[in-house]
């Protein structure tokens, strides 16, 4: 299977306040393999006004995988690396979460997870 196109953002809810975009949406995650070192979060929305890169993002799902996003070179190219628990035989004890394997298919409980995101930006008129 090819790699997956990434994250597709769907803007909910938006306020600026104090020089600062907030940003409450959804995620969608698009089927195929995962890459190492995540797969693309564009965020260069007409909605989100900002020429910087983001202050904050906090990403969460209700399935049990973690997001991370880990800025690109421009609100075009960012990344979110997903983590989960590698099962290990049952005297390891507990043990980190890792990355999601490189060119592995991503499972039904990743692409149908209910994915939100809030992110927080420089605003820029």
């Amino acid at each position: 299977m090819a790699t997956s196109t990434g994250f597709t953002l769907t803007i909910n809810r938006s306020r600026v306040e104090k020089g600062v975009q907030e940003v409450w949406g959804s995620l969608a995650l698009a089927a195929g393999d995962y890459a190492t070192n995540g797969l693309t979060l564009p965020l260069n929305s007409s909605e989100i006004r900002s020429r910087s890169l983001p202050l904050q993002i906090v990403i969460e799902g209700k399935n049990g995988w973690e997001y991370r996003y880990v800025d690109g070179t421009s609100l075009a190219d960012g990344k979110v690396i997903i983590r989960g628990q590698q099962p290990t035989d049952a005297t390891a004890g507990q043990i980190p979460l890792s990355e999601f394997a490189n060119a592995t298919a991503l499972p039904a409980s990743m692409t149908g997870d209910v994915v939100k995101l809030y992110s927080a930006f420089k605003f820029n008129d």
